[in-house]
């Protein structure tokens, strides 16, 4: 049969683990929810640098056909706007996306912190819990003066 303090050491073990496990399970899960969300980012940027790919050939088609001369002046410049409108949408994805993912990373961090001092107030509850005397058996042994006489 098991005394007090085994059933107190044994919950107290299976809540630590329980916690410990918990904190991981969920730091994973943001880790790749922030990995996922910098992924979704930059494919993201690849796609708008696809569409300006697309728009700056259409500005061209445009201007070609009305005459202008690519490459320099009004045409040149309307070009260049594209471009770094372009690549600063693409950017600002990406940027938005390690954002995402650094604070994934942290809240990955802060999930496994407190999981630990999770742990350790069980641990110390169960000390409590010990010194208070909830580790004594009800039993009272014949040898034990503490009961005195039956």
């Amino acid at each position: 049969m098991c005394t007090g303090l085994e059933i107190i050491l044994g919950a107290t073990a299976l809540s630590v683990g329980g916690q410990l496990m918990a904190g991981e399970d969920r730091a994973k899960e943001a880790e790749i929810q922030g990995a996922y969300a910098l992924d979704a980012a930059t494919q993201t940027a690849k796609n708008i640098r696809k569409a300006g790919k697309a728009q700056q050939g259409a500005a061209n088609v445009a201007l070609a056909a009305s005459g202008v001369k690519l490459g320099e002046g009004t045409a040149l410049e309307i070009q260049n706007t594209i471009d770094q409108n372009v690549q600063q949408d693409a950017l600002s994805a990406i940027l938005s996306g390690q954002r995402t993912k650094s604070a994934m990373q942290r809240e990955a961090d802060n999930s496994r912190k407190n999981a630990i001092f999770g742990a350790a107030g069980s641990v110390l509850s169960a000390g409590a819990q010990a010194s208070r005397g909830g580790w004594k058996s009800r039993a009272k042994p014949a040898d034990n003066p503490e009961y005195g006489p039956e």
